[in-house]
């Protein structure tokens, strides 16, 4: 039996009371006893069943709430993780960034360093062929001078 059957027997037995006859000078009323009885008797026959039935609802509600949260406190720590992700992820770039900076600032100091040895190195080897240029060209300027003073010789003698 359900609820509704329950609730139309405590109306029935209800209406059995307040339509008894009454008892002169008092607040008491005769009922027919047989007939309650049989009430209360279908009555308690039905609440195992209705009792049965919200037992059985409070546990599907308790498990449907449990189920809520579950999910809910997994939405959370899927959402708790992605934040975390996407921080990590920033957090990951910005390292990158900064990283990359500080190699391209060592790359150019390198490559300042690179220049100015390659430009000191080229001022010394072109500074030392400047020096044998230079007596080189004295020798030649010498065996020029030798030759000319030879051949004034030639045509004097």
């Amino acid at each position: 039996m359900n609820r509704i059957n329950i609730l139309l027997l405590l109306d029935r037995l209800e209406e059995l009371i307040e339509s008894s006859p009454r008892v002169p000078l008092t607040d008491k009323a005769l009922v027919n006893v047989e007939e309650a009885v049989t009430l209360l008797q279908k009555i308690r026959e039905s609440l195992p069943e209705a009792i049965k039935q919200a037992e059985w609802l409070s546990a599907e509600q308790e498990r449907l709430l449990q189920r809520s949260r579950n999910e809910a406190e997994k939405v959370v720590s899927q959402a708790q993780e992605y934040a975390a992700q996407l921080l990590n992820d920033h957090e990951l770039v910005k390292a990158a960034r900064q990283h990359a900076q500080r190699i391209t600032e060592e790359a150019v100091a390198q490559a300042a360093a690179v220049q100015k040895g390659a430009d000191e190195y080229a001022e010394q080897l072109l500074g030392q062929l400047e020096s044998r240029l230079e007596r080189l060209l004295a020798d030649i300027n010498r065996s020029l001078q030798q030759v000319r003073n030879g051949r004034q010789e030639l045509r004097r003698g």
